[in-house]
């Protein structure tokens, strides 16, 4: 009994210190501003992590909005449990591997409709003005995208939460619905395999 009660006690604390939990409380009480605030701040970051999964820009815009319209309709439901990021990321991920599987055949067959412009647009970097250089850093990212495209799903997904989205194990566990220790293990996989197949293209 004392244990949950301190643990409810520490989420309060942790929920107390998260902005975006608090505005989706609001968007919960029908707050349309509350959601607007959150889609403005996430809908870039989640473009992002789903472009690096999928490798496909409409993909990329698609689960982005679905994902927008899953927290929407999870509004009514919605408890902050976790942190917010790692409730909507959540439910970004289990987009992606449930489209993954949808869509295996169309990859395995070469339809994943990539394009300069979009690898330019979604890139979180900066491009230098240099026309060679530009040619340079599209070809690396091209080759480190290929490299990530060739993980296996979930190590792909708990590797760019990580590195792109900046969370912790335990909340990648959260994410994945997988142990802390699992999550280490699954990314230092990822890490190995990542290097492996680099090293044979760069």
């Amino acid at each position: 009994m004392n244990a949950t009660f301190l643990n409810e006690k520490c989420l309060y604390k942790q929920m107390e210190n998260d902005l975006d939990a608090k505005l989706m409380l609001k968007f919960k009480q029908g707050d349309r501003s509350a959601f607007d605030a959150l889609f403005e701040k996430y809908k870039k970051p989640l473009l992002n992590y789903i472009y690096r999964f999928s490798g496909n820009a409409m993909m990329a815009e698609e689960l982005t909005q679905e994902t927008f319209l899953r927290l929407y309709q999870s509004a009514k439901a919605y408890e902050p449990r976790a942190r917010f990021s790692t409730w909507i990321f959540r439910i970004a991920t289990n987009l992606c591997l449930n489209e993954k599987r949808k869509v295996a055949t169309k990859i395995l067959s070469g339809k994943d409709g990539d394009s300069d412009s979009d690898v330019e647009t979604l890139s979180n970097g900066h491009w230098s003005a240099a026309p060679d250089k530009i040619v340079e850093q599209r070809e690396l990212q091209a080759l480190v995208q290929k490299a990530m495209l060739a993980l296996p799903d979930k190590q792909r997904a708990a590797l760019l939460l990580l590195i792109q989205g900046g969370f912790t194990y335990k909340e990648i566990g959260s994410q994945m619905n997988m142990s802390e220790k699992a999550v280490k293990s699954l990314i230092f996989r990822a890490r190995q395999n990542l290097k492996q197949k680099l090293s044979k293209i760069i």
